[in-house]
């Protein structure tokens, strides 16, 4: 099943690329819908294509659901867009998913694109993601209407969990 959601930032597509590659922006935007622990305990920096992060993956930031890999397929600078693959947690066999920024009006558009298969909880998982990427790009349209002060202070915390 497919999931594909999308919002106007009124930002820069420049700025808005520049934060989507950052891991810590992933804590702030799925807080407090999830929750990614990573093994390694860093939760700042780039995300680096080639690169598996895995960790503890909570629902609604306490329910713990398992392991989640988080493969970094690509960052492509031209195109602004990452694509992940991501799997684990129960009965997650394909979580594929695709960030893109574009340059739209005086702002730019940000969509998520995710293809899942957890089997026989597909549709559950299908559910879950329309509220968590609804959810995700609310707290992206606070963001930039805080001018990203939010990331900020996130940036000022430790880089171990």
């Amino acid at each position: 099943m497919k999931v594909h959601v999308s919002t106007f930032l009124n930002a820069s597509p420049t700025t808005v690329w520049s934060t989507v590659k950052r891991k810590e922006l992933l804590h702030y935007v799925i807080a407090p819908m999830g929750k990614f622990s990573p093994r390694d305990g860093i939760t700042r920096g780039p995300w680096i294509p080639g690169t598996a992060y895995d960790g503890r993956s909570f629902m609604f930031s306490i329910i713990p659901v398992g392991t989640r890999t988080i493969l970094i397929e690509s960052v492509d600078d031209r195109s602004m867009t990452i694509q992940s693959r991501e799997h684990g947690e129960i009965g997650l066999k394909k979580w594929d998913h695709l960030i893109a920024v574009k340059p739209e009006g005086d702002g730019s558009r940000y969509s998520d694109t995710i293809e899942i298969d957890a089997g026989v909880f597909t549709l559950l998982y299908w559910c879950y993601a329309e509220m968590f990427y609804r959810h995700r790009q609310r707290k992206w349209r606070k963001l930039v209407k805080n001018n990203f002060r939010d990331l900020l202070t996130a940036d000022r915390r430790p880089t171990r969990e």
